[in-house]
């Protein structure tokens, strides 16, 4: 008996524990955000209504050994639409099958051509046109401005089987690719892929693949919620309710979050079918992809020169931030449609040793209504984001400090 009760006492002791350390957990980020701001206390106090969640984690680097702190505010608590962020985890899974490729001579700047099985007819104009229609520019435009065209390429490429099938063997069970970014796609069309090509400098064909329909239909884990908003327009009719989006590209911040920790961090994990399938050559594109800035997008048709650093990289705030010094970048992919604004990042500041990952999700819309209505993109989701961003930098830059006058 007495065993029994004293069994009893630790589980009870030790549920006290992980409760009192998640709210220390959730407190320091309401520390560090709480300065008086109007805007992120608007959003901290509504956030059912802005369906928000955010992600920070620190890098703890002590005598060589990385260690990571999460602290998080209402992770997994809302759906949000990923739009463009699914852009990050199919670049992987289409990295890793090209590489699996290279017995075929075929590498990161091998001519690409498509002649698409299904409904994205652009992209096929897209890749006539391209100056270097290689898998590097296309990936290089496809994350650094976030062309839909290159995405769908890489659509073509992998397939919904093929990248759904591999992110689940990584671990990452609620990223789940399903549609093209092409209007009038069905769900027919949506399942084909296949039809491009590769050659050689002479024009010789060294790889081609034919049309293909993916056949298999994969679900996020049940306890996740699939409906977002709080009245949706359908059919040119408004109808109270949430909207399901269970038939659209799903991605779970988290594991999104998780994904780009890896990519910087390939260690992190030790189950070996989540080892990314290529070399630190596709590992390195990527990561000189995901930290572009516009202005560094070369061989693309649009010149891009005189776009801002911080266009694509919501938490960047160019007021307290300087990217112009080259010792600071953000590697990060965001995603912006439908109101819902989203941003997966890793920032890194060489100059003051200043380097931890952040990711957030957000509701941009004050109305609520999906598929109608107005979008509070440029005075509420992204000036949030910058506040944020901004904060998370300052204070892990005031840690930085502290370390360096302790030791």
């Amino acid at each position: 008996m007495k065993q029994i009760l004293f069994f009893l006492l630790l589980i009870t002791a030790s549920a006290i524990q992980a409760q009192s350390s998640r709210e220390v957990r959730d407190s320091l980020l309401y520390k560090i955000l709480s300065v008086g701001d109007p805007l992120i206390d608007e959003v901290l106090q509504h956030a059912n209504q802005y369906e928000f969640q955010l992600i920070y984690t620190r890098i703890n680097k002590e005598n060589k050994l990385v260690s990571f702190e999460e602290r998080s505010l209402f992770k997994d608590s809302f759906h949000f639409y990923p739009a463009s962020l699914i852009k990050f985890p199919l670049a992987v899974v289409a990295l890793e099958y090209l590489y699996s490729l290279k017995e075929s001579s075929i590498g990161l700047h091998t001519k690409m051509q498509l002649s698409t099985c299904s409904c994205d007819k652009p992209s096929n104009s897209y890749i006539k046109n391209s100056l270097y229609p290689t898998p590097e520019q296309l990936l290089r435009e496809m994350m650094i401005m976030s062309n839909n065209d290159a995405y769908n390429v890489f659509f073509n490429l992998v397939g919904t089987d093929r990248c759904n099938s591999r992110l689940k063997e990584m671990g990452l069970h609620n990223i789940i690719l399903r549609r093209r970014f092409t209007s009038g796609c069905s769900d027919d069309n949506n399942r084909r892929n296949g039809g491009f090509s590769f050659t050689n400098e002479k024009g010789s064909l060294l790889f081609s693949k034919d049309c293909d329909s993916s056949v298999l239909f994969f679900m996020p884990d049940s306890s996740l919620p699939v409906k977002a908003g709080r009245s949706y327009y359908e059919n040119g009719k408004k109808i109270t309710g949430k909207y399901d989006y269970s038939n659209s590209n799903f991605v779970r911040l988290a594991d999104a979050h998780d994904l780009m920790i890896r990519i910087f961090y390939p260690e992190s994990n030790s189950d070996p079918a989540a080892a990314f399938r290529f070399d630190s050559i596709y590992r390195t594109t990527l990561i000189s992809a995901l930290g572009g800035f516009p202005r560094e997008l070369l061989h693309a048709k649009k010149n891009y020169s005189s776009t801002p650093d911080y266009y694509y990289k919501f938490f960047a705030d160019p007021e307290s931030i300087n990217t112009k010094k080259g010792t600071f970048r953000i590697y990060n992919k965001v995603g912006l449609a439908a109101g819902f604004i989203s941003d997966v990042s890793y920032f890194e500041d060489k100059e003051n040793n200043v380097s931890f990952f952040l990711s957030a999700a957000i509701f941009a819309k004050r109305d609520g209504i999906i598929n109608g209505g107005s979008n509070n993109y440029y005075d509420l989701g992204i000036p949030l984001l910058r506040k944020i961003g901004k904060l998370i930098y300052r204070y892990e830059l005031e840690q930085t400090k502290k370390q360096t006058v302790e030791h």
